[in-house]
């Protein structure tokens, strides 16, 4: 297929403009192809390449983390390639953690439409997108594209969900090749206690599909060859507990379609081990200090 074909192809399909040599080009195509018939993922993930090839291109690579479900595509894209596009549960707008405040408006000049959203959060903002390409189709999806910008407070710690983020969080990223695009995103273990911490439940735990991103990230833990008392040791005391409830109620989300890379039951068992020595260990006694006595 020619270059022109290519390009052709690419404006039918989809919703952001990329400057591409033909190889990316193709891979593009062929990606959004995959996906064509599910719009709001096809344009999302459309704008997810567009992003990050405009903050790559401003010098930005390393001031910016994807978070949020199209963090944890990129970690599932890292093991299974190409045909995950497919598979995935798809996304319809983007989240990111920023060092700089300037990010999004840096990126929001490279659209051709778009509305800066204020929050009464100091660090957050939204901006809401539309791509010339996407201004020039018959039917114009309804709503702009939204991205949300996580700033940092002081230019590496990140407050989020009422909890601030260490600023250790930056070392740990991970740059995940996708279709030739080099996607930043937030570290695998980082991303696991986002996840751990959304609580929207009766019962105090994620969303079905949080739960299921959880179940994803253990299963690339585990491909990976990544140790279970390694990512334990990671969460605080409020994190296991979820990881723990989330481990006992795994079966019922085993055949789910949204889980593409199960964790081997050897694994899960490590995780459950490490639980049952941690609540057999004898409890501390309180120290008494001159004060008390």
């Amino acid at each position: 297929m020619s270059r022109n074909e290519l390009e052709k192809r690419l404006e039918k399909t989809g919703y952001a403009y990329l400057d591409l040599g033909t190889r990316e080009l193709k891979a593009v195509s062929e990606a959004l192809d995959q996906i064509e018939e599910i719009p709001e993922y096809c344009r999302a993930f459309n704008y997810l390449l567009s992003v990050t090839k405009r903050l790559n291109e401003c010098g930005l690579s390393s001031d910016y983390a994807f978070i949020g479900g199209y963090a944890v595509f990129c970690h599932i894209f890292s093991v299974l390639g190409p045909k995950s596009i497919r598979r995935w549960r798809g996304s319809t707008d983007l989240d990111l953690l920023s060092k700089r405040k300037d990010v999004s408006s840096i990126l929001g000049a490279h659209f051709e439409e778009v509305e800066d959203l204020h929050s009464h959060f100091e660090n957050k903002s939204s901006l809401l997108v539309r791509d010339l390409l996407e201004l020039t189709k018959e039917n114009i999806p309804e709503e702009p594209l939204k991205i949300d910008f996580y700033s940092a407070i002081n230019g590496s710690d990140i407050r989020l969900n009422n909890q601030t983020l260490n600023g250790s969080l930056w070392v740990r990223t991970e740059v995940v090749d996708v279709l030739g695009f080099k996607i930043r995103v937030l570290g695998l273990y980082d991303l696991m206690k986002l996840k751990l911490n959304i609580k929207t439940d009766i019962n105090n735990l994620p969303r079905p599909r949080d739960i299921t991103d959880v179940y994803n990230l253990i299963g690339i833990a585990d491909k990976k060859g990544l140790e279970a008392k390694d990512l334990f040791e990671s969460l605080n005391e409020a994190q296991r507990e979820t990881l723990f409830k989330l481990l006992d109620i795994y079966p019922a989300y085993e055949a789910s379609e949204e889980l593409l890379i199960r964790p081997k039951t050897s694994f899960i068992s490590k995780f459950q081990e490490i639980f049952q020595e941690e609540l057999e260990k004898p409890e501390k006694e309180p120290e008494i200090t001159q004060e008390a006595l």
